[in-house]
């Protein structure tokens, strides 16, 4: 059965969670969190996106669940829904923030508004206009990055809590799949606190930022394993230049939990 081998260890806690990284922010690993049944289904339903109907920015082209393209995929595409329902799962997002909770307490200390919104009871869904509750969601977005495409260092909008990674390589043999696996994200250490997601774009500040600061972590890109981060101020990460053939594809699946 789909998606059943993940929800058994989420019920069991069967999960292990690899801190990689656990100074200036988190970043963590689970090793083998996808099953190859579901590996094999969420890739062989991941959605082929033309590139003029999608945002494109740097060559990398996406969609996510807010825009109208993706609900539509989700009306016509019985495949795509169901991984949908599985990704946006509440029993997904609230086991990642229940195992997660004091470090991302810690995350948000120079944060008050929403370090106290971890007090109140987490509603996923609906909004509820009350101050009882602290409104979540959880967003899924597909991303593809093709040839000479890369994302430039950011830190993520306020709003979100916690980042999720999926990666899907696509390769012939184990030769091309450890060959990929360079190009994972980079998760930087910088002085530099970024409180309102500035993306560095100017080129010459890109080489500054990348002269003077420090990769402290870089994930692999490779199939099964679930990478993720808890969002704060100094979680600075990006996507070096990929260089390979004209149809390389680096594609990905983001779960992102946000504070509404």
């Amino acid at each position: 059965m789909i998606f059943k081998y993940v929800f058994d260890n989420l019920n069991n806690s069967n999960y292990t969670f690899d801190f990689t990284y656990k100074k200036e922010f988190y970043i963590f690993k689970i090793e083998n969190f996808l099953d190859k049944e579901t590996y094999n289904y969420i890739d062989k339903n991941f959605p082929i996106l033309e590139r003029e109907k999608f945002k494109e920015n740097n060559s990398k082209y996406s969609f996510n669940s807010l825009e109208e393209n993706y609900q539509k995929l989700l009306e016509q595409n019985p495949e795509f829904s169901k991984i949908h329902s599985f990704l946006s799962n509440q029993d997904l997002s609230k086991y990642f923030i229940k195992k997660l909770f004091f470090k991302i307490l810690r995350s948000r200390m120079n944060d008050l508004h929403h370090f106290f919104r971890m007090f109140k009871i987490q509603n996923f869904g609906k909004p509820k206009k009350t101050r009882l509750f602290s409104n979540l969601s959880t967003r899924i977005e597909y991303s593809i990055l093709g040839n000479q495409s890369y994302i430039n260092p950011h830190t993520d909008a306020v709003k979100k809590m916690l980042s999720l990674m999926l990666y899907f390589p696509e390769g012939k043999d184990e030769h091309e799949f450890n060959h990929q696996k360079r190009h994972g994200t980079e998760f930087w250490s910088s002085k530099e606190k970024n409180f309102m997601n500035v993306h560095i774009k100017n080129k010459n500040k890109v080489k500054n930022f990348r002269k003077q600061n420090k990769i402290i972590y870089k994930t692999n890109f490779e199939k099964y394993h679930l990478y993720g981060f808890i969002r704060n101020s100094k979680s600075w990460h990006s996507v070096e230049e990929i260089n390979e053939n004209k149809n390389f594809l680096r594609k990905s699946i983001n779960i992102n939990i946000f504070f509404d």
